[in-house]
């Protein structure tokens, strides 16, 4: 697994993005909370609930109030 640390424009940690063995991304706050995942193989991005919240990969649009 691999991870990508997301910054703002001051360099501060605001979250991280990491591969997950079963290929889906996963997108977790500078807290560590998970915000939600993305699919790749189907294309969809799915909330912390598992909700459905669009096609493509959208999960840096679940970073708020950073």
């Amino acid at each position: 697994m691999s991870e990508q640390i997301l910054k703002n424009k001051l360099g501060n940690k605001i979250g991280s993005i990491k591969n997950l063995s079963d290929g889906k991304l996963e997108i977790r706050d500078k807290l560590g909370n998970k915000l939600g995942t993305y699919d790749p193989k189907r294309n969809e991005t799915y909330n912390k609930l598992g909700n459905k919240i669009g096609s493509g990969n959208l999960l840096t649009t679940l970073l708020v109030n950073f």
